[in-house]
Formats: C-alpha cells, structure tokens, sequence
C-alpha cells in the first residue's frame, strides 16, 4: 500500500507535468494530453496470456514482456489476461484491455475497472464494418458515461479498424473515439511488400488531423503460411521491424501496438509458440523500443503539416505517394543518394520546424546494418547547423552543416541504419520541446495537497522511494 507521502508526491508531479506540457502546447484534445502525463509512449503487443510449454511463471511472462521495451501490457479479457493484468497492475505497469465480444463487453469492462486504477486504455471492438458503427458507438458512449468523470481517472476508448473496410468520417462523428487506430500487415511470405500501405497511412493521417484524433497502429509481428483470407505473411526481418514503426511515427503516429505476442493461431510471432521462446522479432523489437521512447519524448507534442514526401525506389514502388521535390521555399532544400526514403515535415506551438527521414530499405532477412544508407541534405545557405534528438540517449545534439566552397547549399551527410528515422530541428530561440521530467524531490515536498490520485505510472519508480 502507498503512504499518504507517496500519493502527495505522485499528485505533485502530475500537476507539474500537466502545467509544463500546456506551456509547451499539445496538437490534440485535452483529454489526450492529460492521459500522456501519465503514459509512457504506448509500446505494447496483443496479449492472450497463453503459456505453451516450457511454461513460464507469470512474473517470467510479465517480466519478459517488459524486457522486450513494451510499455503497456495489451490484454485480450480472457481469465488469464485478467489475472495477467491484475499482476501487472501490482506492480506499477501500464495496462490496456481488449473487450471486443459485443455480449459479453459491458461486464468485462466493469471488471476491468475494478482492478486497481483499472485499464490506461480500452479497446471495445476490432476491426468492425460500415454496418456496425451503431454497435461500435454505443459500446464507446457507455464506457464515456459510466467512467470518463475526468481527465485523471479515465481510460481511452476507441474501436481498432482495418481502414479501408470503414467509413472512417462515419465512425469518428458517430464514435467520438479518443484515438485513431487501425492495423496494416504489409509483409508478405514471398519477400514482397503491399504496393499501397502508404497509400493508406495517408488517408489515415489525413482523418487523425482532419478530426484532431492521435493516430495509433497494430503492426506485423507474425508469420502466417495458411492462405486464410488469400496472403501469406512472412515473420518481419529487423528492417521490417523499424520500416513499420519509424515511417509511421514520421506520418504523426502516436502509438505501436504489434499482432501478435504469443499465440497457438499464429505459431511463429513476436514469441514462437512451438517452444515459447522470442523470435528473431522479439529482439528485434527489443533492440527498436528505446530508440522510439526516447523520439517519443517529443513526438506526442508536434503537429504534423503539409505532405509526407518520398525519393528514391519508394517513390515508384509504393501507390499513391507524394514525390520529394527540391525547392527553395524551405530551409531543407533538397536530399541526395537516397535508394529508398520518406521525409515529413511538423511543428511546435512556437513555430519550430521539424523533419524526420526514414530509411525505408528493409526485406526479408535484412537486418538494420545489412539496409544502413547514407544520404546527402542540401540546406538554405543561411542553416549552418541544425538539431538532432539521438535516438540512442534522448539528447539533443547540434550538426553543423558543411558550406559548399563553389556557393550555394551547405550539406550535411547522415546515415540510417535500414528502416529507421531521425528527427531533426531547424535551430531556434528554444531547443526541442519535450514533455517534462519529474521535479525534484524537495519541490514535491513544498505542495501541500493530501488527496489521493491515479497514480502517475511513469514517475511511480520515481516516487516508490519515500514509501
């Protein structure tokens, strides 16, 4: 049990958290930016809590799920999951529920709610059609009503789409969803790709900032050699891995979630099934997720604008895309030696402009280093040096750029490993802008406030030490 000064400290910090980021501004709704006070960037994977043999404990499982640097535990409702979610509840990790059975949602949902704080987020239906947005509504409106009081007790809501089997206007004014999400497998067993995947990652990032929604996305984490609705799908390379999570995050992606963990359907998936051991995936995403929650300490507080643009082979393979145009309209001016590549442009609440690129080479059996390139930017004369995020210790780091002895653009060189992105700023008055660290100590000490909270999962480590 808490002390009476562990939950003033955790208030504390919350209420610091919530002033910091308002100063710094947020591009969605208030009740998105309050849940991110307390949220880690959501990284998490559908969890059925199956235990194939050899059969872990469930410290092993939780432990191991954490180890793969998921921050949210992604839990189907089923009597395992409920058990695995209550043990991940005590312990201080963030939880999510899956309650997608239309008869039976309403009495998972108010079990849910009764495990501790309860679940950070709900799904309520999965891949739903035209014909069910009633449904899907109803079931959103009734968890709104009986358990969004405020900003600081409540779970997100949301249904999970396959975008292009929905009305996606249709289900965001009838649902009032409090995120975007939907989910794309585009790897296939015969090392090919799915031609119009960005295709659909644009219509989806145009409804998210249409609708001022967050946009998340379940990614490919599984193999699957039965036809079933007509693909095989091959089990992703470490390339694939990054090429899913970075050129969505460059679309404004706000959230990961990979299909599947563990699963008898799908045998060889982010853990194998047959020996339930990680797969060549589960490292995969293991040696990503640091990299994304360091980026994710800025991400969630930019807007994206204007188009997502692509050079090189992808320009051509994938339907539907925007070409890179060089142009002297803005301070990147034009970018080089690029086989396969995106860029996408964002800003902050004091006019900071941001881009990210992503190196889009990945395949099958690729690894990072196998699909690393190195690309040429062409800079406006007066940019003699911009900002990186290091994706490796969440610093931010100036590169200057290099002046052309002939006149013109100054250049800079950058490499990226296969499938993977920086984000990088034009130099300003303020540096990045990023959601704050806890205060000290000392400062939580001075606030006097004596009513328990939903506690701040992130900073709980944090505030554990003055039980």
């Amino acid at each position: 049990m808490r002390s009476h000064l562990t939950n003033i400290l955790i208030a504390s910090i919350g209420l610091g958290l919530a002033a910091n980021i308002a100063d710094a501004g947020f591009p969605y709704s208030d009740r998105y930016e309050a849940w991110i006070q307390n949220h880690e960037f959501p990284i998490g994977s559908f969890y059925t809590g199956e235990n194939p043999s050899p059969a872990l404990t469930q410290a092993q499982r939780i432990d191991r799920y954490q180890d793969a640097g998921y921050t949210r535990l992604m839990a189907y409702w089923t009597p395992t999951g409920a058990s695995d979610a209550a043990y991940a509840e005590s312990i201080d990790m963030d939880w999510s529920m899956i309650a997608s059975t239309p008869s039976t949602y309403q009495t998972y949902v108010a079990a849910a709610m009764a495990v501790g704080d309860g679940p950070s987020a709900i799904i309520v239906a999965d891949e739903p059609i035209d014909s069910q947005i009633q449904d899907v509504a109803d079931r959103i409106h009734w968890v709104q009503q009986n358990y969004q009081v405020n900003y600081s007790v409540t779970p997100l809501v949301y249904a999970n789409l396959s975008a292009l089997s929905i009305d996606i206007d249709d289900y965001i004014t009838e649902c009032d969803p409090d995120v975007l999400s939907y989910d794309r497998y585009p790897h296939f067993l015969d090392g090919s790709d799915e031609d119009y995947y960005f295709a659909e990652m644009n219509l989806v990032r145009s409804k998210s900032l249409q609708y001022n929604v967050p946009m998340w996305m379940v990614q490919q984490g599984f193999s699957r050699t039965w036809t079933g609705d007509g693909q095989q799908y091959r089990l992703p390379s470490e390339s694939d891995i990054r090429f899913q999570a970075f050129s969505f995050l460059a679309h404004g992606g706000q959230g990961i979630d990979h299909f599947m963990y563990l699963s008898e359907s799908f045998p060889e998936a982010v853990i194998n099934h047959s020996n339930n051991q990680p797969s060549s995936a589960y490292y995969a995403i293991q040696d990503m997720t640091p990299e994304i929650l360091n980026l994710g300490q800025t991400l969630p507080l930019l807007e994206p604008v204007g188009d997502v643009e692509f050079l090189g082979d992808a320009a051509s393979y994938f339907d539907d895309v925007e070409l890179f145009q060089a142009t002297s309209s803005r301070d990147l001016y034009n970018i080089e030696g690029a086989e396969s590549a995106l860029v996408s442009f964002f800003e902050d609440e004091y006019g900071g402009d941001y881009f990210m690129i992503v190196n889009l080479v990945h395949g099958a059996d690729l690894d990072k280093d196998e699909a690393e390139d190195t690309m040429l930017l062409f800079f406006d004369p007066d940019v003699t040096s911009i900002q990186r995020l290091n994706r490796f210790t969440g610093d931010v780091e100036t590169l200057n750029t290099t002046n052309n002895p002939s006149g013109g653009n100054r250049y800079l060189y950058i490499t990226l490993e296969g499938g993977t992105g920086d984000l990088f700023k034009y130099p300003a008055s303020s540096s990045f802008v990023m959601i704050p660290e806890p205060v000290s100590a000392s400062a939580l000490l001075l606030v006097a406030m004596a009513q328990p909270v939903r506690r701040n999962r992130k900073l709980c480590s944090f505030a554990r030490q003055f039980r």
